[in-house]
Order: C-alpha cells, then sequence, then structure tokens
C-alpha cells in the first residue's frame, strides 16, 4: 500500500464503532472492508470490521479517516516476536 510520514504523535478517535480518525500513521500496509493493518508511531494497529472504507487520507501528515463498523482493535510492538524472546533467554541465561 502507501507509506506515509508520521509526526512522532499518535492518536486513535472512534465514534460508536462507526467512524474513526487516526493520526501518527507511518504505513499503511493493508486495507479493505474487514481488515485494516497500519503502522503507527505507537506500532502496528490491527483493525477488524465491517463495510469499513478510507474517507481521507493525507499522506503529507500521516492521518487517516475512515466508516464502516470496527469490531475490534488490536496494538502490538513493531519488533519481531523472535527477537524479543532471544533477548529475554538471554537476559536469563545470559
Amino acid at each position: 500500500m502507501e507509506t506515509v510520514r508520521a509526526q512522532g504523535v499518535h492518536h486513535f478517535y472512534l465514534d460508536e464503532r462507526k467512524k474513526g480518525s487516526l493520526s501518527g500513521i507511518q504505513k499503511v500496509e493493508s486495507f479493505d472492508e474487514e481488515l485494516v493493518v497500519l503502522v503507527t508511531a505507537q506500532g502496528k494497529l490491527v483493525l477488524k470490521g465491517k463495510d469499513m472504507h478510507v474517507t481521507r487520507l493525507d499522506v503529507q501528515k500521516g492521518e487517516l479517516e475512515f466508516d464502516g463498523r470496527v469490531d475490534s482493535a488490536s496494538y502490538s510492538e513493531l519488533r519481531s516476536v523472535k527477537k524479543g524472546a532471544a533477548g529475554v533467554v538471554k537476559r536469563i541465561f545470559g
């Protein structure tokens, strides 16, 4: 998809699970009617729902607005799980 610049600050607003706006978007990895995957200034964000559509995307500001029903929103760190797991094992036994 499209890469966008991040401002370092991330906001996520959701209005009655029907409309949303986000800032601090660094990259849109995928967007379809049921799954949205974004890289934000605070980590990877996965939105799941139905009938989701982009209503506005400002690449320069790293902002996105969408509508549709949101069933779940989930954040994860950008680091790979394997790298983090190896770090824990190394700290315990290293």
